[in-house]
């Protein structure tokens, strides 16, 4: 079970105390090794394991993942490559490389979801380690199969439950092999099983995913094999399917390794580069771990009027936002939504947003942030308040600068929510006032329509 704040009860823990079994979190502690405002003991580090959302809840993302950035790249060249494949030794020696690429990059994706890298990685990454990685590859799978055969040199029952095992283990196996570089110790069952031990209901449920994607995958390619479709077509849904599924296991393997980083030993650190020194801040800790918020405040509010740093400026408005005193920070609403929407996930300013909006959405009064908020939104699915945001814009900011964009953005919203007649008005108002670089984006937006 993972750990909550002692004194914030509804954030993950960051930070330990071994003598005092104290837990914190980045609100009590934002600095990297702290001391225990109690009795001065360093404090431990747990990773960001606490604060990563289940790979469960968020399933549907990995599916969008090998369809974003360079990753989305090999898969449109593969698809490619396999539609142009003939029956000849060229074409078999291609794709052997082009399967051979994309595996390497899936160890890549690993790699890059385990540090908390959430987008996919460059299409160099994977060839890191050149020629060593593919032979190092070869042996380790090589290994596996000597693994799962083994078992038949004694007797045919231990022989398939040998294989069953290696197969059940194959996805800790891929994990400890990618991570670590190690042949050994991801064919080393006394390794795999430990593995398990440490995640075990994580790891089931990692498995039948695993499981159940690869069975959507094979029956949806013996579906179409059974259509009689055109060679090209045919081969062109393998291809993609291939590279597109491989992604996606390697991606959820990676993120699991995140999740479980703090069983599993790896401390993947996701820090929001807020390095504030510790000695000013000491009084300040010691009421937030007594839970005196407003002495807590008082004494921030002292030292922003004493430190030029905006740091700590940045440290009381978590504080306030952890507090939900959205009446306070409200003023500041555009200072604070152009940081947050910046640097922090969009679900540690949604409630604050949410507020905004509820009361009108007329504290954020700069059109820049409303365009970044209306775009955030829309990507969240809340299509209807980030209309609300952008609709009046035309009368509310006449002589902005920025209103074009903000009209663009408006047409995108309106087309999410279906409405295309609105969308083509709004385009139509934004082209009479856009420049001619604007003019072009508008007009690729209409001929997007048709």
């Amino acid at each position: 079970m993972l750990n909550s704040c002692d004194f914030h009860p509804l954030n993950p823990a960051r930070w330990q105390c071994h003598q005092c079994h104290s837990f914190y979190c980045t609100t009590c502690m934002p600095e990297h090794g702290p001391r225990c405002p109690d009795c001065t003991n360093t404090l431990r580090n747990l990773g960001s394991s606490n604060e990563i959302e289940p790979f469960w809840d968020r399933i549907s993302t990995f599916f969008k993942y090998p369809l974003q950035g360079q990753s989305l790249l090999l898969v449109l060249m593969t698809t490619l490559v396999f539609s142009q494949a003939q029956e000849s030794l060229s074409s078999f020696f291609i794709i052997i490389a082009l399967t051979t690429t994309y595996t390497l990059y899936s160890f890549s994706v690993l790699r890059h979801m385990a540090k908390g890298e959430l987008t996919p990685p460059s299409l160099l990454s994977a060839f890191d380690g050149n020629v060593k990685i593919l032979f190092k590859s070869i042996i380790w799978m090589a290994g596996l199969i000597f693994l799962a055969a083994s078992g038949f040199l004694v007797g045919q029952w231990l022989g398939w439950f040998t294989v069953i095992m290696v197969l059940f283990l194959f996805p800790a196996s891929a994990i400890i092999y990618v991570h670590e570089s190690s042949v050994v110790d991801a064919i080393n069952p006394l390794r795999l099983m430990d593995f398990f031990l440490k995640t075990h209901t994580g790891y089931l449920i990692l498995f039948v995913h695993l499981v159940l994607i690869l069975l959507v995958v094979s029956a949806v390619e013996n579906w179409l094999g059974s259509k009689d479709l055109p060679g090209v077509v045919y081969m062109a849904v393998t291809g993609f399917f291939s590279v597109y599924s491989t992604i996606i296991l390697y991606a959820l393997c990676g993120y699991f390794l995140l999740q479980y980083q703090r069983e599993l030993g790896l401390f993947a650190i996701i820090d929001h580069h807020e390095e504030l020194p510790s000695e000013p801040l000491h009084k300040v800790k010691l009421f937030l771990k007594k839970g005196d918020y407003e002495q807590a405040l008082n004494k921030l509010d002292a030292l922003i009027k004493t430190n030029a740093s905006q740091d700590f400026e940045y440290y009381r408005w978590d504080l306030l936002l952890q507090l939900k005193r959205y009446e306070v920070l409200e003023p500041k609403a555009d200072a604070i939504l152009r940081r947050y929407l910046s640097v922090r996930p969009f679900n540690e300013i949604k409630p604050f947003v949410l507020y905004l909006l509820n009361s009108g959405g007329l504290k954020i009064t700069e059109l820049p942030v409303r365009i970044q908020l209306a775009s955030t939104l829309n990507k969240q699915h809340l299509n209807k308040w980030a209309y609300s945001l952008l609709k009046d814009t035309h009368k509310q900011f006449p002589n902005d600068p920025n209103l074009v964009k903000a009209m663009i953005v408006l047409a995108d919203i309106t087309l999410e929510m279906n409405q295309d007649a609105l969308a083509k008005k709004i385009l139509s108002f934004a082209f009479n006032l856009a420049s001619e670089s604007e003019k072009t984006i508008i007009e690729a937006k209409r001929l997007a329509f048709n």
